[in-house]
């Protein structure tokens, strides 16, 4: 199994991950500083859950294994919008405004899209409290491993910011510690600070090119168990009075 370069978002093709080769988006072997991608989130969330969302998704220009990417950014805006809809996977959308952009005349081209909308079920309200998971838009999500010689055939360095606008008369009850995580096959580390009503996280994964053989198979497993246990984590929101 090839292991493809992809990027990590809410849609079925942006799983860092995959094995359906032929539903992938390879990146163009970039350097490591040029291979760089982002993702910018924007959340607005109120006193019943819902959140606005703003995001915008950027990476170096894909090269298409397929063309069902580029064949959709060509379709209509209502057919583009059904696109999206059905793939949104961290909750429902109530969609605003989405647009692919790519850039021209850059040294390396980039694409992406923007989206902004009203999401629901992603911040949960239990009782009076809320709680949400803020790097679910850029986190690994499935993940299959077979015991045995895997390869990244391109290094990746992905560099996301997140922006929550806490609802008023609420504070942060139980929040997420910045971490540092480093092994041979990459990095993970968040950096988090909450100024009035704002918290800001900084989310930075680099994932090393290399052939790893089937005897690294428990410890590349285990840094990537980590990366995704530590998007899983959870902030907690109370009521101010209480």
């Amino acid at each position: 199994m090839k292991w493809l370069l992809t990027v990590g978002f809410i849609f079925w093709f942006g799983f860092i991950f995959a094995q359906e080769e032929d539903e992938l988006y390879c990146a163009q072997k970039f350097s490591g500083s040029e291979n760089i991608q982002k993702v910018r989130v924007n959340m607005d969330i109120d006193s019943s859950g819902k959140v606005g969302l703003d995001i915008k998704w950027v990476f170096p220009r894909l090269k298409a294994e397929q063309d069902s990417l580029l064949l959709e950014m060509k379709k209509s805006e209502s057919e583009r919008h059904k696109w999206i809809l059905d793939h949104v996977a961290c909750g429902k959308l109530e969609l605003k405004n989405f647009r692919f952009f790519e850039s021209e005349g850059d040294e390396v081209q980039e694409i992406g899209y923007e989206i902004k909308g009203t999401l629901s079920g992603f911040c949960r309200k239990i009782g009076d409290r809320l709680f949400f998971s803020p790097f679910s838009f850029s986190g690994i999500k499935n993940l299959r491993l077979s015991p045995g010689e895997e390869e990244v055939r391109y290094p990746v360095a992905q560099k996301d910011t997140i922006s929550v606008r806490i609802p008023e008369g609420y504070v942060v009850e139980m929040g997420i510690s910045p971490v540092f995580l480093y092994s041979p096959y990459g990095e993970y580390s968040t950096e988090i600070s909450c100024f009035k009503d704002n918290l800001y996280l900084k989310r930075n994964f680099v994932l090393n090119a290399g052939v790893y053989p089937k005897e690294a198979y428990e410890s590349f497993q285990l840094f990537i168990q980590q990366v995704q246990l530590q998007d899983r984590l959870q902030f907690v929101l109370k009521p101010q009075n209480k």
